[in-house]
């Protein structure tokens, strides 16, 4: 029969300790993978892990207020070309009266768009955003035209008024050309002096 000896226990005893430290460091790894695993997956997928997700934030926030804006600036850019034109004289018609109208329903727009709450909205009146924007895209396509009118009769005024002015600078300038060679002070002075007569004794 073996005999157990002080050193024999010192060894079972220390390799117990090893056993334990190596045991708990395996238990601490598993958990903090697990914990870190769980972390990731919260990152990844907060609606299906954190429960239901917060309300979307207002449509109108993120996509009716943008176009609504650009369609109050389009309005405000074009009657600036439509009183620079009354004011040159070119012809207008009925688009005064037209892009007041086109200003009517740009402001419609926007009033709608902001009073749309997406967070609150069922789910058949998700399409209302679309709609907006498609009537948004209507307007801005009229004032576009209108835009491009004016613009270009303004162009063409100014080409024709450039014009007008270089033909009159050339004119005076053939003209100022004309004046100084037929005069007489000019002729004497390039002649040297008036002429002398045969002296008297």
């Amino acid at each position: 029969m073996a005999v157990i000896t002080p050193l024999l226990i010192g060894i079972l005893v220390l390799l117990s300790v090893i056993g334990v430290l190596v045991l708990g460091g395996v238990v601490v790894l598993v958990v903090e993978t697990a914990r870190r695993g769980a972390r990731a997956l919260l990152e990844a997928r907060p609606g299906s892990v954190r429960g239901p997700s917060a309300p979307r934030p207002p449509v109108e926030g993120a996509a009716a207020a943008p176009f609504a804006v650009d369609l109050r600036r389009q309005v405000r850019a074009v009657q600036d070309l439509l009183e620079r034109a009354d004011t040159a004289g070119t012809p207008v018609g009925e688009l005064r009266p037209q892009v007041a109208e086109l200003d009517h329903h740009a402001e419609r727009i926007g009033a709608q768009s902001a009073g749309f709450d997406g967070s609150r909205a069922r789910e058949e009146d998700q399409a209302f955003p679309d709609q907006l924007r498609r009537r948004a895209d209507v307007v801005a396509t009229a004032l576009g035209h209108v835009r491009s009118y004016l613009a270009q009769e303004e162009s063409d005024r100014s080409s024709a008024e450039l014009a007008d002015i270089v033909g009159r600078v050339r004119m005076e300038t053939r003209v100022l050309r004309a004046v100084r060679d037929e005069d007489p002070l000019t002729e004497i002075a390039r002649s040297g002096g008036p002429e002398t007569g045969p002296e008297r004794e």
